[in-house]
């Protein structure tokens, strides 16, 4: 079916009822300006405006918001003194050498002790193993304190000196060679302490859950 011109000139006026259209008889109509208006009062118009009534929303919650941080006070100070002594670390007048600072930590009384331990387990391995024919257990004799001493030099040095196997301290090829080592000690005596290095006995007959953890 075709309609007629008015026909469509209506039905497109009409769609929005802003635009003019005809009024059946050839003739214009114009718009009504108020139908104009609140048509597009109705419009759903979603853009940066929606944003910044947002946002201005948002700051103002902000803005509302309380501190609620309670203020902590100082704690007490106590008072206390020294007397004579004076503040931080109390070192002996007469430590001067770094082998004076080091008995400041391994006293006499401590290297004894690590001396008679290491000595008495050493002496009950071997005596409660079979020791091969040419075992180096058949050279063992008890250390003094001095070499224990030395013992711990070692250790200090090797810490400082650094190569990939205990052996190559005491290597004699020229590119590694650290005479130092052989010197204070043979390689042989020092593994043997290496190894069997003691610093208490525990008794057998306690079998607190300390001691169970130590064995």
């Amino acid at each position: 079916m075709i309609k007629s011109d008015s026909e469509t000139n209506v039905a497109v006026g009409g769609g929005s009822g802003c635009a003019g259209g005809d009024d059946g008889n050839g003739e214009e109509t114009e718009s009504n300006g108020a139908d104009c208006e609140h048509d597009d009062a109705n419009l759903d118009v979603s853009g940066t405006g929606d944003i910044i009534i947002q946002g201005k929303a948002t700051a103002q919650a902000r803005n509302s918001y309380k501190n609620v941080t309670l203020k902590d006070s100082d704690p007490p100070r106590l008072n206390h003194s020294l007397g004579q002594k004076t503040n931080g670390p109390q070192v002996p007048v007469h430590c001067v050498t770094p082998l004076q600072f080091f008995m400041l930590f391994f006293t006499s009384e401590i290297i004894k002790k690590i001396t008679a331990e290491t000595n008495a387990y050493t002496k009950e391995k071997i005596a409660n193993n079979t020791v091969s024919r040419f075992s180096i257990w058949h050279e063992w004799y008890d250390d003094v304190e001095e070499e224990m001493l030395a013992f711990l030099g070692l250790i200090i040095n090797m810490g400082v000196i650094h190569l990939p196997y205990v052996k190559d301290y005491w290597s004699q090829q020229f590119v590694c060679r650290v005479p130092f080592f052989g010197e204070v000690f043979t390689r042989k005596h020092f593994l043997q302490i290496f190894w069997m290095l003691h610093l208490e006995t525990v008794s057998t007959s306690d079998h607190s859950l300390r001691t169970m953890t130590q064995n």
